[in-house]
């Protein structure tokens, strides 16, 4: 399970990085 959701995790903390930037 926790690999799931680091999986989406990874993603997800791109997009916001991406949106703070």
């Amino acid at each position: 399970r926790l690999s799931s959701g680091l999986s989406w995790a990874s993603p997800h903390q791109l997009s916001v990085l991406a949106a703070v930037k």
